[in-house]
């Protein structure tokens, strides 16, 4: 796939193999391939209190409502949810709190826009692009990142594509 963002976003369901407080349910993986993804997030977050990260989907990847519902459900801005940011050119994770979500359409293809007034608060190299297909809004970047892979592991395995069991 050619994209023209530096950041590509996947996501994945996880639960923590130790039992603590805060943990991460979703995992969302993204690559600096045009700009520093963490820093340009965390610039409008430092400016405005929060920013827009937008998900890039696939055109064969299904919209995962079984992931943006619930995440929809629970973020909020008295309480956001945690979230890992996964790095996959560096295998770095960050933690992000979400406080509001804008889940896909129904229809794979539609472009999902952020609320009238708000495109400030999209990182400027993506912020005219007509690829996302979901927002989270994030409150918070954790610029310490934390050991993951060790400490999680999948709730369910991934559907594999093109795979019958």
């Amino acid at each position: 796939m050619v994209s023209h963002r530096k950041s590509k976003l996947r996501y994945t369901r996880y639960k923590r193999n130790a039992m603590a407080n805060g943990d991460i349910e979703f995992l969302f993986r993204f690559r600096d391939l045009v700009a520093k993804t963490i820093a340009e997030h965390d610039q409008l977050i430092e400016a405005h209190g929060r920013c827009w990260w937008g998900w890039w989907k696939r055109p064969t990847e299904a919209t995962r409502a079984d992931v943006w519902g619930p995440l929809a459900k629970t973020a909020s801005p008295p309480s956001p949810v945690p979230v890992g940011l996964f790095d996959s050119g560096s295998g770095i994770v960050y933690v992000a709190h979400v406080a509001r979500v804008i889940p896909p359409a129904a229809d794979p293809n539609a472009v999902v826009p952020v609320p009238n007034g708000d495109e400030p608060l999209i990182p400027e190299y993506y912020r005219t692009s007509p690829f996302s297909r979901a927002w989270m809004q994030l409150v918070a970047i954790d610029r310490k990142p934390i050991d993951f892979f060790e400490k999680y592991s999948f709730a369910e395995a991934p559907p594999l594509t093109n795979y019958t069991p």
